[in-house]
């Protein structure tokens, strides 16, 4: 008989423990939000919302300054580009691709005669 009563007696302290588990995590959780607001930071959603637009603001501010600095035009960028590129698979050796036991050739020879528009 006594191990009935010690054991629903564990019951009952494990049952209330959870219980105040719960209660302390809804009363902690509220005061977070309490003190956020009390010293005007952020809600929870604003936090990942402003990284994403952040994010998207350096982008496009990235992009923008590249535009504006870059010392070469389109063409003569990806000339260059493709010289660093045949360079490369010069000095590579066993990897270079072929097409039908041909050599593929640069990549700017192979966008010659394609139409832009």
């Amino acid at each position: 008989m006594a191990t009935m009563k010690n054991l629903k007696l564990d019951e009952l302290l494990e049952d209330i423990k959870d219980e105040a588990g719960k209660r302390a995590s809804g009363v902690f959780g509220e005061g977070r939000k309490q003190a956020r607001r009390a010293v005007g930071g952020p809600d929870e959603n604003a936090v990942p919302s402003a990284f994403v637009l952040g994010l998207l603001v350096g982008v496009a501010l990235g992009a923008l300054i590249a535009l504006l600095v870059t010392p070469l035009s389109g063409e003569q960028a990806r000339r260059k580009i493709t010289q660093q590129v045949d360079k490369a698979r010069g000095s590579g050796g066993d990897w270079q691709s072929t097409t039908n036991g041909q050599p593929m050739g640069s990549a700017y020879q192979s966008t010659q005669g394609v139409d832009r528009t």
